[in-house]
């Protein structure tokens, strides 16, 4: 039975696990360089799918931590300039996300307000939803496949937010599993407190405690 309990509460913890929408957006000034990636004076926007309390794929305790994100959508100028597989970290300074299967193109913030993007243990995140302000850099590799960046600022008050994305309807699987889980808490509470009172039986009414030899 606790055995049991236990595997349900830690399905239900994945399964409570909510998709979050993290959206940025702005203008390039007119001073970078032309790249794939973008341009002088061109607009961008970024959409992507975050969970909100993510595995990370690698984290640095009091560092880092790097998630995986699903649903990337990169726009420049209106049009879909990425929408493959990438990651995004989170330190406390933002946010660095990869717009490039190889990360050879990436968009840094080197500030954010009113604080960092997520909470808890860089092993075990929670990212919070909210409304942001940051300074932000597009980092491009010139020459690849060498890993050597360069920076241009692009803005030091850019907008980022992070909301709860719309769910399905009807609800999906995982949330079944999610109120099961909290079921399941609460009955294990409930069995706990039970054997703390040994002359209650649950269902029969009081129980005689055994009378021993005289």
């Amino acid at each position: 039975m606790k055995t049991t309990i236990a595997l349900l509460i830690l399905a239900s913890a994945a399964a409570c696990a909510a998709p979050q929408t993290f959206t940025t957006s702005g203008t390039f000034p007119g001073s970078v360089a032309s790249t794939p990636y973008f341009g002088p004076n061109e607009t961008f926007s970024v959409t992507l799918t975050v969970d909100s309390h993510p595995t990370p794929t690698n984290y640095s305790l009091g560092g880092f931590t790097a998630v995986p994100i699903t649903n990337v959508s990169y726009l420049v100028n209106g049009a879909q300039t990425y929408n493959g597989p990438g990651y995004i970290t989170f330190n406390s300074e933002g946010f660095i996300l990869c717009l490039d299967p190889a990360c050879y193109y990436t968009l840094v913030s080197f500030s954010v307000s009113p604080g960092k993007m997520y909470s808890g243990l860089e092993s075990a995140p929670t990212i919070l939803a909210g409304g942001y302000m940051y300074g932000g850099q597009a980092a491009y590799v010139v020459t690849p496949p060498t890993y050597l960046y360069t920076y241009y600022t692009f803005g030091t008050s850019i907008p980022a937010s992070i909301a709860a994305a719309v769910p399905s309807t009807p609800a999906p699987p995982g949330l079944y599993l999610c109120l099961l889980g909290i079921a399941s808490l609460g009955l294990y509470a409930l069995s706990k407190r039970t054997r703390a009172l040994p002359w209650v039986s649950v269902g029969y009414g009081p129980r005689t405690p055994p009378v021993g030899p005289r």
